[in-house]
Formats: structure tokens, sequence, C-alpha cells
């Protein structure tokens, strides 16, 4: 048992407080995490917005964004001409 749970990386209380008897097979399986661990858990997203303002780190120096050229006519793509547009 305790080489499963070092494999695991969860503690033994993790497991004592599930309360029913588990087998060996169920502890290894993505499903039994889910419902013990991450099932209640809150989620918070922490993603940045990204624009010309987001943080970066000083050596790589303010962010730029400029509208993506079509390598055969030098122009920046357009909903109009090619269905989508991109920068980069």
């Amino acid at each position: 048992m305790r080489l499963l749970i070092s494999k695991l990386g969860l503690s033994f209380t993790a497991f004592l407080a599930v309360g029913a008897p588990v087998a060996a097979d169920d502890l290894l399986g993505l499903w039994f995490v889910y419902e013990t661990h991450l099932k209640g858990a809150k989620y918070v997203d922490l993603t940045h917005t990204i624009t010309p303002a987001i943080p970066v780190w000083a050596g790589f120096g303010p962010s730029r964004f400029s509208p993506t050229l079509n390598p055969e006519s030098g122009k920046p793509y357009t909903y109009a001409n090619d269905g989508f547009e991109a920068n980069d």
C-alpha cells in the first residue's frame, strides 16, 4: 500500500477520507482521483487577456501586435478577401 500511495503522490490520509474500502485497481484510475479530489474542487481561471499591456518579463520588452501578412501578396489577411484575419 505504501508503494502505491507514493506512486500516486497522494497522502495516506486522503485514502482514509474516502470512507469505503477501495480496491487497488480503483486507486490507479483517473475516475477515482476525479471522484475523491477533483469533483468538488473550485476552479479559478487565471488566464491573462492578451493585450499590448499584458505583463511580460522585462527581457522580452513590450508586446507588439500587427496583422499577419499573406506571403503571396504581402498584404494583411482580411475577412472580405480571405474569410479570416490574423495577428502575430
